[in-house]
């Protein structure tokens, strides 16, 4: 018998511990091949996804975000969705066409059952520090506006309100 059975709390304790190293290495490695870490702006997580319409809403806020997720920029952001839901979900996994167009500009981390706030305590600042200047937390429920002719979010304008007021992590305000 092993030891992690007698102990369902180390086992617990071990699984989220995994979850953090994978959740470190995936921002670490996504895009790696084409960029400096220096040369990095952010990192977009979404720390929690796991309806179907909130999977749309998620598609269309990466939609309006898309040019800032240009690997062909210096300035490209990366992107982290960890995803909650559980397998037999199907309404969720059945919408292949939206996953596959988020893992087009995101790492996907799986936590099945996980929680918002475990998913955004992974992301954690000592680790991201020399990778990301800037944070920006986008919840699954949150929709982008975008406020030019094009449908794209200024994100742009999002990163100069950091700036201006010295913040390195930003989130839309929930009411």
């Amino acid at each position: 018998m092993l030891v992690f059975e007698k102990c369902p709390l180390l086992t617990i304790m071990i699984s989220r511990f995994i979850l953090f190293v994978t959740s470190f290495f995936i921002c670490i490695q996504h895009k790696s091949s084409v960029y400096v870490a220096s040369e990095l702006t952010g990192l977009i997580v979404i720390p929690g996804l796991g309806r179907a319409d909130r999977l749309i809403n998620v598609v269309s806020n990466i939609r309006k975000l898309e040019p800032f997720l240009d690997s062909s920029l210096a300035t490209s952001w990366d992107c982290i969705v960890y995803i909650y839901a559980l397998r037999f979900e199907t309404s969720f996994w059945e919408m292949e066409h939206e996953l596959n167009y988020l893992k087009k500009f995101c790492s996907i981390i799986e936590n099945p059952g996980g929680k918002v706030t475990e998913n955004m305590f992974w992301v954690q600042p000592a680790l991201l520090r020399n990778k990301y200047k800037k944070v920006f937390f986008l919840l699954d429920d949150c929709k982008l506006e975008s406020t030019n002719s094009k449908g794209i979010f200024p994100l742009d304008g999002l990163l100069l309100v950091m700036t201006r007021n010295n913040l390195t992590v930003v989130s839309p305000m929930v009411m």
